[in-house]
């Protein structure tokens, strides 16, 4: 999403702030932009707790910023010694880790395990020969080897499970997409000429840094702006994605026995197939479908077994079994642990 402003209260008064770039990941959000008067910021909106966290500024502050979210993922640059480090931070433990290093950073994206980054060029100097690398991230922090590619004119990055996409701002310019593992790149299609759509800030200094994002990679597809302003979408080669349940979801630990169990799980696409079971201690009290709509997974209990007997207070646990064509769902980490968690019948 480009170009939204937002409003907020902080403080004693209202605060206005005019955002570049909106990048969603379920019950979160992350905005690039300007204030009310112009400092450039990150923040980091979360639905379930209603909190707004400051993120710092990036190391390019007239980009839209070097921030991508996906799941309890956070991926960012910051500054230091002369240098900008890519870090990922998991957002559910505070776990920070330093992913790479380079001389100046232009984006960051974050897919699971799998992080990126796009080096930028010097100060007015552009185009310019760029690198864009990746590498997995354990959840315990280890890395995996560095992989690269050369591109020039780039000023946008996307990561699925396979592939990564790019654009090429020169003469043509393009979106194109690249297999991981193998960096074989196909052109996609085109993109529009000039940055024609979408919010341009006032104090932009350059083309570059004004254009849009005109594409979004997302599982086994791409959706893109060609150079007509037609909006498209491709199928991507390769295996079929998995849905992943990308955590933070708002579930209540416990509800009154006269009341409702209720929770919502945000998932990276529908499940075809969905049920919950209650358990006490190791016996199944109840198991029902889930609700799917637009990738949250909605899950109810009234605290009654399925005969319609009421259950007893106390403690029991629900386990969430949920897949679809591709196979069973996996964590936002890629992990196929099982997604479950107690609650409390009062």
């Amino acid at each position: 999403m480009v170009g939204p402003t937002l409003r907020y209260a902080e403080g004693p008064g209202r605060y206005v702030e005019h955002g570049l770039v909106l990048r969603l990941s379920g019950t979160r959000a992350v905005l690039y932009g300007t204030g009310t008067p112009l400092p450039t910021f990150n923040r980091l909106y979360d639905v379930r707790t209603g909190k707004i966290d400051a993120l710092g500024p990036n190391s390019n502050p007239w980009s839209y910023g070097a921030v991508d979210a996906f799941g309890n993922y956070l991926a960012y640059s910051t500054d230091k010694s002369g240098r900008t480090e890519v870090r990922r931070r998991d957002q559910s433990t505070g776990k920070d880790v330093l992913v790479a290093s380079a001389p100046k950073i232009k984006k960051v994206a974050v897919y699971g395990n799998l992080v990126a980054w796009l080096t930028d060029c010097r100060e007015g100097v552009w185009p310019c020969a760029q690198t864009v690398a990746y590498r997995t991230v354990g959840a315990t922090g280890v890395l995996g080897p560095v992989k690269s590619f050369a591109t020039r004119g780039t000023i946008s990055i996307d990561l699925s499970a396979t592939h990564l996409a790019l654009d090429t701002l020169l003469s043509r310019r393009e979106v194109r997409i690249v297999t991981l593992g193998a960096n074989a790149v196909r052109v996609v299609g085109t993109l529009p000429a000039k940055a024609s759509s979408g919010w341009i800030p006032p104090l932009a200094i350059g083309d570059r840094d004004v254009v849009p994002v005109h594409f979004d990679l997302d599982g086994n597809r791409i959706g893109w702006l060609d150079a007509n302003q037609t909006a498209r979408v491709a199928a991507v080669d390769g295996p079929a994605t998995r849905a992943r349940y990308l955590g933070n979801g708002v579930i209540p630990a416990s509800f009154p026995s006269t009341g409702k169990f209720s929770a919502s799980l945000p998932f990276s696409a529908n499940p075809s197939k969905c049920t919950v079971t209650f358990k006490k201690g190791t016996t199944a009290v109840r198991i029902m479908p889930c609700v799917v709509r637009n990738g949250d997974v909605q899950l109810s209990w009234d605290a009654r077994t399925g005969s319609g007997a009421k259950v007893a207070k106390g403690k029991y646990s629900w386990t969430l079994t949920a897949s679809t064509p591709a196979g069973r769902v996996l964590w936002y980490s890629g992990t196929a642990s099982p997604i479950t968690a107690a609650v409390t019948v009062s």
